[in-house]
């Protein structure tokens, strides 16, 4: 495992003052009539429905006279039938990284523990800022807040991952993701030197391993003696919209 650079400067450098998005998704919808106690109603209506409803349908026109038929000409038989073209799976995956290609992750901790998220799925680092509260929600999540133009829920990882929380542990940073439709901020307690490690190191398919209880987990890898957990953001998400 190679040790590049820190998240801060990372970030630094990427276009983060993006264009703020429209309509809610629907897990946006589903989020806020679970735990925001909001009547959000989603639109299944296609926008040109009421107007092509209004329009009068157009008068109804004479129908051409019959003309005589013609015999259609008898079409030359093949000497061979055509070969079979042949069939392609539509539902095949893409195919997995190769074994040596190189995987960069972002790091940080949890209640003392290291945990990451390939950088493909973190949008931005930034510093800790109280969310309005949900009383509905369940207590993994924290509040919501807007950023970048959507709704974002904050998650507190410590709670979701069960972790027990101590003394020293304090909210300082919200690592700001998207995945399965949800923006997400993860409450997380401090930042590690970023990482990059090759695919082949990875083991992937946790839960299969491990059992149900690592759900939230995308992989493990190999660190310093031990075993570091690389979250899914979709499992995360799944976890908060059915907890």
């Amino acid at each position: 495992m190679t040790q590049v650079v820190s998240p801060e400067a990372y970030f630094q450098d990427l276009p983060l003052d993006l264009p703020a998005v429209g309509d809610l998704t629907p897990e946006e919808v589903l989020f806020l009539r679970q735990y925001a106690g909001l009547c959000v109603e989603e639109d299944a209506t296609p926008r040109h429905s009421a107007a092509c409803a209004e329009t009068p349908p157009p008068p109804p026109t004479t129908p051409p006279a019959p003309q005589p038929e013609t015999p259609s000409p008898t079409p030359p038989t093949a000497p061979h039938p055509p070969k079979a073209m042949p069939q392609q799976d539509a539902a095949q995956s893409p195919p997995a990284p190769a074994a040596d290609s190189l995987l960069r992750l972002v790091g940080f901790r949890v209640c003392g523990e290291e945990y990451f998220l390939p950088v493909s799925e973190v949008q931005e680092v930034v510093p800790f800022v109280p969310p309005t509260r949900l009383p509905a929600a369940p207590k993994a999540v924290a509040g919501i807040t807007q950023l970048r133009g959507r709704v974002t829920p904050l998650v507190r990882l410590a709670e979701l991952l069960e972790i027990p929380m101590r003394a020293e542990d304090q909210e300082r940073f919200i690592v700001l993701c998207r995945g399965e439709g949800l923006q997400l901020g993860l409450v997380v307690h401090g930042l590690c030197a970023m990482q990059q490690v090759r695919h082949g190191e990875v083991e992937w398919n946790v839960e299969a391993h491990l059992g149900e209880g690592n759900r939230l987990l995308a992989g493990i890898i190999p660190r310093q003696g031990r075993l570091t957990g690389i979250l899914s953001v979709a499992a995360i998400v799944r976890a908060v919209l059915q907890p």
